[in-house]
């Protein structure tokens, strides 16, 4: 899966799971601690820079967690994975969070 369509589909769940607990963006942004540009952009996939913290924090007030899944099966990495810097699984996230560029931060 290609980092955008990584992207497009953290978004699509952050905006069904929102919407699903009755939230404006605005709302989760406050929750979150984070701007609600950042909510708006994450929800579109189009967020550029949200960093992993500010991601972890969405999806923490919608009771989501992210899960790293094996590129070719699709099933959840083994418990026992680590996220080394030089994984495969890591680098797909940090090219999916890569396609937002930090100047959206939480400091609204």
């Amino acid at each position: 899966m290609e980092a955008t369509a990584v992207a497009r589909d953290i978004g699509r769940k952050v905006q069904g799971e929102r919407r699903a607990r009755g939230l404006t963006q605005k709302q989760l942004a406050e929750a979150a601690g984070v701007s609600d540009r950042l909510v708006r952009s994450l929800e579109m996939g189009t967020a550029r820079g949200v960093g992993l913290e500010n991601l972890v924090h969405v999806l923490s007030v919608l009771d989501l967690d992210l899960t790293v899944c094996d590129a070719a099966s699709g099933k959840p990495a083994a418990a026992t994975s680590t996220l080394s810097q030089g994984s495969e699984y890591s680098a797909l996230l940090q090219r999916a969070l890569g396609q937002w560029d930090g100047s959206e931060g939480g400091d609204e």
